[in-house]
């Protein structure tokens, strides 16, 4: 059968029919296109002889919905420029070859299995005398089963594409056949599996690659990459849960080049599965002379490091070629299991790796230029080792070999034991200038390292990086931090490191190095003269003490700087009171953990630490409840105009809900509700009225910024009482003040009365309120890794008064105004829990008043046939008293200090603006806006409130 052998032509099989050929040539002559469909459940088409798919022009078969091809051997794309398509798709859809099915052979063959399709055949080549070949198996159930092997790239190019749940099965894999072929299979997505009962070589002769990504599986017996010696291989496994599996051995260039990347989370894994679970197989990297391969974990040496994948066998054997082992990720403890032998290269490039086996026989080099290399207890790596600038060697087993050097250059790092532990040098140990040893000291010890051979120190740092948290440093400590039975040449620079509260010495005693450690303490001093009577007592601290008077001569002496520990570094008020107190923490149990965590530190982490350890956000809660209080006033003062009559509001028309039916004397002048702007003194009202405001501290004086919210509700119920309108009110709030590591909230309800009486146009106002707050704390000391929390109750007494004289200008009703108020708080003594650096602090008490001078403005008008009122305010806000809110606090031991928040701004310029419309004759809704700023903070207020008449 022929199909396109003069014009174009299409046969369709469908229904159920059946067609049954003997040779079959689609798409047969240049420039014509045949096509096949075979449609549906029982529909059939059998070819018994050889079936060509783009004889020498474009050749389609479609096997769809259920249809079912049967042919012997088959080729797709014989000629040069010929085309050939297969497309299986749908379940139940299949095409079944006896034999050699060639897809590509010298045109451009394409075969496309998808949505449960099946292709089943003896043999596969793709990509085959100089032609293209394309193969897609994609979806859950698509299928291509090749009961022999399969060849992607035999003498032309080939790409294999498993994607999305496909499956592929094969007797064996091979990946660049021939000196002119290259093939590429990618496994990629969850369930899609490349399965080989047999070999599987990438790179056999010429270029071959397999990617296997995204949760793809490959598996085979004996796996190969660059296998010949023109051949170039290059597997890459990337990706959770991704897996190549060769269950004997694995070559990683036998004779050519080859590359094997895992990385992010993809596996490796070479032999049969053990007990354990780990796979008991050998990998060989450059078997033989002319072989360069490279296995890198994590991402390939110059690109940028990504997460390491998982490379699980017994034993890695570096051969006889060009041999390297890089890992460059970014894991922060990596654990490499196989067994190291012969001679090669190793390089550390980024991330920690941890070594965990005998690796003694490898007898190569290792270079470690970045993140750290590790033994774990009992691990060995033979062979030299150098350390270059911002690598690190580490651990507690054996590095080197007898007669070879570990050198740690400049910039790089020698960090014994596992905090602590012994490092054992099996050769010589060279420590350049520029270089740095690391140690970790405890109660009894250090860590240690043991030298075979010399040791040589050229000038470089020891460093003392961490402490025992048990033991007291006040007192000094001496260990033995280095030994070399072959001798000492030399002695360390510099021995403190970056801590600024150790002294730090070391002596070489025959082949040993001495480290001893002792807190450096200031004494303090006498202070300097008094001059005008303030002498300043700086003596050896930063802020030793204070100066004693001197007179108007000024001969008198300063008060005795007192000296410390912390507390030398120490800059703002608030660092120096915590310094002080770790100045005086117990020597024992957790308070002196907390001790040495800030002894090995430098003086700006120390400073830092100070700001977590001060526990300013509960110093905070203060100005949280003020802010609140004044919040309160506001809405409440807004309330009382409204009800006033002849105030500002009222006069503008806002107080509907008292209105009575004769007219008041300013609506002629005011826009006012009809019927509504006069005043009933025998009405009652109830009102609500919902908030929410936000607000900024800066930091002043070493103190920490910080931003607050709130939101909330009050509703209250008011009404006559001879001349005077009383009311009283209840409502609920939350509010929060913090940073980025600590945050206090609170639960507060209110109750209280306000009363406001008029004298013509001279109006008073005042109210009186109690709020029980309930407080919870949160703060994170990231330098210990604790989190703290408490949880403590406070009280807000709160009082205000005011004056307001109604005047008119043209259309708009003026009201200037005089505001006093007083805010009392009372927060109880609380115990934080969570760890060493928990603080109680003492119950408090702060009282700050205020005064503020002002004008406010009305003007009513018409806003779509609704009256409306718009309303503003400016003042001038004066604070004192209590303005700089503080908190009394101890650790578990020694002395109290007290830590500052910001004060409240002494001056601030608070405003106001809002809109009131009148719904009903006797309902109100009103909108309105509250700033206040002054020089370190500033708050942002929004209200609407109801208020409706009876």
């Amino acid at each position: 059968m022929r199909v396109g052998l003069v014009g174009d032509g299409a046969v369709t099989v469908r229904d159920g029919a059946t067609l049954d050929t003997q040779i079959a040539l689609i798409g047969f002559y240049l420039f014509r296109t045949g096509t096949v469909s075979v449609i549906g459940p029982g529909s059939r088409w059998s070819n018994t002889g050889s079936l060509h798919i783009g004889s020498a022009g474009y050749g389609v078969v479609s096997v769809e919905n259920g249809g079912q091809l049967t042919s012997e051997a088959a080729t797709l794309a014989s000629g040069s420029s010929s085309t050939g398509l297969v497309l299986v798709t749908g379940p139940g859809s299949a095409w079944t070859a006896s034999s050699l099915v060639n897809i590509g052979y010298s045109g451009i063959g394409t075969m496309n299995i998808s949505d449960g399709g099946l292709v089943s055949n003896a043999n596969a080549l793709v990509g085959v005398q100089g032609g293209s070949g394309r193969v897609t198996v994609t979806g859950d159930g698509s299928r291509w089963e090749t009961n022999g092997s399969l060849t992607a790239g035999a003498n032309g190019s080939a790409t294999v594409r498993v994607e999305d749940g496909g499956f592929l099965s094969s007797e064996g894999g091979i990946l660049g056949r021939s000196s002119l072929g290259s093939g590429l299979v990618n496994v990629t997505g969850a369930g899609s599996t490349w399965v080989n009962s047999s070999a599987l070589t990438v790179g056999l002769a010429k270029t071959g690659w397999l990617i296997v990504s995204r949760g793809g599986t490959v598996s085979n017996t004996y796996g190969a990459i660059g296998d010949g010696s023109q051949a170039s291989g290059s597997v890459e496994v990337t990706g959770d849960g991704s897996l190549w599996s060769s269950s004997t051995d694995l070559y990683v260039g036998r004779q050519g080049r080859a590359l094997l990347l895992v990385g992010d989370g993809g596996t490796v894994t070479v032999g049969a599965q053990l007990g354990d679970g780990s796979h008991g197989g050998t990998a060989r990297l450059a078997e033989t002379s002319s072989a360069i391969a490279t296995l890198s974990i994590g991402a390939a040496e110059g690109n940028a490091a990504t997460r390491a994948g998982t490379f699980d066998a017994a034993a890695l054997v570096f051969g006889y070629g060009t041999g390297t082992l890089v890992f460059n990720h970014t894991d922060a403890d990596y654990g490499f299991r196989a067994a190291l032998s012969g001679s090669g290269a190793i390089r550390q490039l980024s991330g920690t790796t941890t070594l965990t086996a005998d690796n003694s026989a490898f007898s190569g080099t290792t270079t470690v230029a970045g993140g750290g290399l590790m033994l774990a207890d009992g691990a060995l790596l033979g062979g030299a080792i150098d350390v270059s600038a911002g690598g690190l060697l580490g651990g507690s087993g054996t590095f080197g070999t007898a007669g070879r050097s570990v050198t740690i250059g400049s910039g790089g790092t020698l960090a014994p034991g596992f905090s602590p532990g012994t490092l054992t040098i099996a050769g010589d140990l060279v420590l350049d200038a520029g270089s740095t040893y690391a140690v970790d000291v405890s109660a009894a010890t250090a860590d240690r390292t043991n030298v075979a051979g010399t040791a040589t120190i050229n000038g470089a740092t020891m460093q003392v990086t961490a402490l025992d948290a048990a033991t007291s440093y006040q007192e000094s400590q001496t260990y033995t931090v280095l030994s070399a039975e072959g001798g000492i040449t030399g002695d360390f620079a510099n021995l403190l490191g970056d801590s600024a509260f150790l002294d730090v010495s070391s002596v070489i005693s025959g082949n040993d190095v001495l480290l001893t450690v002792v807190v450096a303490r200031d004494d303090g001093g006498d202070g300097d003269d008094g001059g005008d009577g303030d002498g300043d007592g700086d003596g050896g601290g930063d802020d030793g003490g204070s100066g004693g008077d001197g007179g108007s001569g000024g001969d008198g002496d300063g008060e005795d700087g007192g000296g410390g520990t912390f507390v030398t570094v120490a800059r703002t008020g608030n660092e120096q009171g915590v310094a002080r107190a770790l100045d005086t923490l117990q020597q024992s149990g957790p308070s002196l953990a907390l001790y040495n965590s800030l002894l090995p530190m430098n003086a700006e982490n120390a400073r830092s630490s100070f700001r977590q350890l001060s526990g300013e956000v509960h110093a905070s809660t203060t100005p949280l409840l003020t802010v609140g209080a004044q919040a309160m006033n506001a809405m409440l003062n807004t309330r009382m105009r409204g009800q006033s009559g002849g105030s500002v509001e009222q006069s503008a028309g806002t107080a509907t809900a008292y209105a009575p039916e004769e007219e008041h004397a300013a609506a002629g002048r005011f826009a006012g509700f009809d019927g509504a702007d006069g005043y009933d003194t025998g009405r009652f009202g109830f009102w609500a009225s919902g908030f929410g405001a936000r607000g900024s501290i800066d930091g002043s004086g070493g103190t920490l910024g910080s931003d607050l919210r709130s939101g909330g509700m009050l509703a209250g119920l008011d009404g006559m009482a001879g001349d005077w309108r009383v009311g009283f009110f209840g409502g609920y709030s939350s509010a929060s003040v913090g940073t980025a590591t600590e945050l206090a909230s609170s639960d507060n309800y209110h109750v209280g009365l306000h009363g406001s009486r008029d004298f013509g146009a001279l109006s008073f106002r005042s109210g009186l309120s109690y709020t029980f707050s309930g407080i919870d704390t949160v703060r994170d000391v990231t330098m210990l890794g604790q989190r703290l929390t408490a949880a403590y109750d406070a009280g807000t007494l709160n009082a205000f008064g005011e004056l307001g004289y109604r005047m008119a200008a043209g259309s708009v009703e003026l009201e200037p105004f005089a505001n006093l108020s007083h805010v009392q708080i009372r927060t109880d003594g609380f115990t934080e829990s969570g760890g060493s650096a928990a603080l109680t602090v003492s119950a408090q008490s702060d009282d700050v008043s205020f005064t503020t001078l002002g004008l406010r403005a009305a003007a009513g008008f018409d806003l779509g046939g609704a009256a409306t009122v718009a309303r503003g305010m400016i003042g001038w806000q004066h604070a004192f008293g209590d303005t700089a809110a503080s908190s009394t606090a101890r650790f578990a031991t020694g002395d109290s200090f007290t830590i500052a928040n910001t004060p409240v701004d002494s001056n601030a310029l608070v405003i106001e603006a809002g809109l009131d419309f009148a719904l009903a004759p006797s309902a109100t809704l009103g909108i309105g806006y509250n700033g206040r700023f002054g020089e370190t903070a500033r708050a942002h207020s929004a209200t609407a409130r109801l208020k409706v008449g009876f």
